[in-house]
């Protein structure tokens, strides 16, 4: 998917079904909330819409490594929120820690 530039309609409703087939994929609630955020101006979608994105990756899987990195970057970068982006970098970090103990 586009990771820069601005995210065509037709991909955020490509995204839509992808999520509505496969709701537990943190991936791809990932994925609609990076789209949402490169939306054109003209986008239904807001920012907020992101933040629920990631939310429900985290609801999929708290331990989701990619959803808590992304959510961290989303909190520092468009909310200018440092506490929480640091807060979730923390938590992505043990989750990382964890994922490598489990695989030795």
């Amino acid at each position: 998917w586009p990771r820069a530039g601005s995210a065509p309609l037709e991909v955020l409703g490509i995204a839509d079904e992808a999520v509505a087939a496969f709701p537990s994929s943190t991936s791809l609630w990932c994925m609609r909330a990076a789209l949402i955020q490169l939306g054109s101006g003209d986008s239904p979608y807001t920012l907020d819409e992101a933040l629920v994105c990631y939310q429900r990756a985290l609801a999929a899987d708290p331990y989701s490594v990619e959803a808590l990195e992304d959510i961290a970057h989303f909190y520092d970068a468009v909310l200018s929120d440092s506490a929480k982006a640091a807060a979730y970098f923390a938590q992505a970090k043990r989750a990382r820690s964890s994922a490598g103990t489990k695989h030795e």
